[in-house]
């Protein structure tokens, strides 16, 4: 009995720390014990049990892909058909978080134990990245039957379009380096081809081995080579 009226005093206490600043006192921190989540599955959308499920750019649940704003979550534990008259605005899914082995879409082997790899489709995951880089999770291990991934532990999603880039060491693109603003740098820039639509402002030397188109170029006492031209 004592104890419990420790806990409501100090969940009392608790409650009075301000939202959006540093804490100065203790938390009580809410905590989920489980490896599952329930999400609500996307309209037009067919989850088959066993599959790999992604969250969509406006966080429901899809069959994964290598498509634009999803995120990996985990694996579908039943099957959620929400196509057509079966469509329920508020239909879940329930889905586990964990270790799964997944079919192998390239030449992921051992060696590759502790790297990222990527979503192909919602069984499928591969190394090589795709069109937007969906990451599925870790490499813990590769078997004949197939590749073994931690999703618990998703890392970014896709490629990110920066509208500034500040770099004080090396850089090296090696295909190309999208940026809508300014690109800043104290070292150098290496990359096989990059097209910057603004201002490029930099104070060290560009190693260019392609074409570098821009609007404008700003030097600040920096050397450019190019090999080949600058339209």
């Amino acid at each position: 009995m004592k104890k419990t009226m420790i806990v409501a005093v100090m969940g009392m206490v608790l409650c009075g720390v301000a939202y959006g600043a540093a804490l100065t006192a203790e938390r009580d921190t809410y905590q989920r014990i489980g490896d599952f989540t329930s999400l609500t599955v996307a309209s037009n959308s067919i989850i088959y049990a066993g599959s790999l499920v992604c969250v969509n750019s406006s966080g429901k649940a899809v069959p994964a892909a290598d498509s634009a704003g999803f995120a990996v979550v985990g694996r579908a534990e039943e099957t959620a058909d929400n196509r057509g008259v079966l469509y329920v605005a508020t239909k879940t899914i329930k889905v586990a978080r964990g270790t799964f082995r997944w079919a192998n879409g390239d030449v992921i082997a051992v060696a590759d134990i502790g790297k990222i790899v990527y979503v192909t489709d919602d069984q499928t995951v591969n190394k090589t990245g795709g069109g937007q880089n969906i990451i599925a999770g870790t490499v813990v291990d590769v078997d004949a039957g197939g590749v073994w991934v931690d999703t618990a532990k998703v890392g970014p999603v896709g490629a990110a379009t920066p509208s500034s880039l500040a770099v004080s060491g090396a850089a090296t693109v090696g295909t190309t380096l999208g940026v809508t603003g300014a690109i800043v740098g104290s070292s150098t820039v290496a990359a096989t081809g990059y097209k910057i639509g603004a201002v490029l402002g930099y104070s060290g030397a560009i190693t260019n081995l392609s074409t570098l188109s821009t609007n404008i170029m700003k030097f600040a006492g920096g050397v450019m080579t190019n090999s080949v031209n600058v339209p």
